[in-house]
């Protein structure tokens, strides 16, 4: 196992709010689709339990839901077959964003990436994504560009007439690549002209879902800054501390760009979990 720091035996890891000071996310990534996760280690076994949807408890010493706690899946799998790495980023918080004091507020991403399961396991875990409590009988997948467009003001988000704001990006048409996609619909919702594209990351949404994205993410440089949104479409920018109603997979792709792509603004020394 390539660890980055030394978790502790016994201790069980999971998503939980924050407490004013820190807050903690914790996800697995398993034959290429991500979940929301908790994991304990115990000796050469590291139990791993996977969510259908996002699970993160209000404080840390709160217990995960017995509802939650029926639906996952349950693996016990060999320490040797999973990555774990812990990423930490801190930001000076002015008074007002979290608290009513400045503080130095700790985000904490803890990723699990499974290797290898037995062949047992791989069949509990198709027979868990096909059960009626995970995927609906009817499913559309898109394979969406998603756009992610970092700015001195913040990451550009745009949202409709709900506002829960997401990030810029939509489906690829026939025969289009999804960079295509996610330079098209980044001019359609904001009027913005992309100058530069790269490539960052994918991430597959989970399987309960009746629309499901298979996201492209690439950041793109703009080669302007005057956006202009489409219809009755509005723009925000989100930074560290922001109150804005973020979609579940807007806010799993950012979480993973700050603290796999921002190397100046995360470090990986340790904090208590």
């Amino acid at each position: 196992m390539k660890l980055f720091w030394r978790p502790q035996d016994g201790v069980l890891y999971r998503s939980w709010v924050g407490d004013g000071k820190h807050s903690v996310s914790v996800d697995a990534q398993l034959e290429g689709n991500g979940y929301s996760a908790a994991f304990k280690l115990a000796g050469d076994t590291c139990e791993l339990w996977l969510f259908p949807v996002n699970v993160r408890v209000r404080r840390k010493t709160d217990s995960i839901s017995e509802s939650a706690m029926r639906r996952a899946l349950v693996l016990n799998l060999r320490r040797a077959d999973v990555d774990i790495s812990r990423h930490a980023r801190r930001e000076l918080l002015k008074a007002g964003q979290v608290n009513e004091k400045e503080v130095e507020f700790t985000w904490i991403r803890y990723a699990v990436t499974v290797r290898e399961i037995s062949p047992d396991d791989e069949i509990r875990l198709l027979a868990w994504q096909k059960s009626s409590s995970l995927m609906p009988e009817r499913q559309m997948v898109r394979k969406r560009g998603t756009a992610i467009v970092d700015t001195e003001q913040g990451i550009l988000l745009v949202s409709n007439s709900s506002r829960l704001f997401i990030l810029p990006g939509g489906g690829a048409k026939k025969q289009e690549d999804r960079m295509d996609a996610a330079i098209r619909e980044l001019k359609d919702q904001t009027g913005l002209e992309a100058k530069s594209c790269r490539y960052l990351f994918s991430f597959d949404e989970p399987e309960d879902k009746k629309l499901r994205n298979l996201h492209k993410v690439y950041l793109v440089e703009v080669s302007n800054d005057s956006s202009k949104p489409a219809g009755r479409r509005h723009i925000e920018y989100w930074r560290e501390g922001s109150k804005l109603n973020l979609g579940n997979s807007t806010r799993l792709i950012i979480d993973r760009y700050m603290s796999e792509f921002k190397a100046s603004s995360f470090n990986e020394s340790g904090v208590a979990n």
